[in-house]
């Protein structure tokens, strides 16, 4: 069932994502409620207007290394100001 939902959620589109949505809701009724819980945008990747980015994970790093890409050969003081100013504009 993990695997089936990991699968849901990180589908790119709405019509095979709703696909698997009837199929996971239709399987049980605590599966219906456990899915109805949050909304679909904060769930599914097809809905998420564009948030992530094209990328699902939780791993902290993984996320600030492609934020940072390219930023390796730069000075301190520019990798600070790059991080500071590229954070920033993320997380705003």
């Amino acid at each position: 069932m993990k695997k089936d939902l990991m699968r849901m959620f990180y589908e790119p589109s709405r019509c095979k994502f709703d696909l698997w949505y009837e199929r996971m809701c239709k399987l049980d009724l605590a599966y219906h409620e456990w899915l109805e819980r949050e909304p679909k945008e904060k769930k599914a990747l097809c809905y998420d207007g564009d948030h992530w980015y094209g990328n699902m994970t939780t791993n902290f790093s993984e996320s600030f290394n492609h934020l940072m890409k390219g930023a390796r050969s730069m000075s301190v003081y520019a990798l600070v100001q790059l991080t500071f100013y590229k954070c920033n504009s993320y997380w705003v």
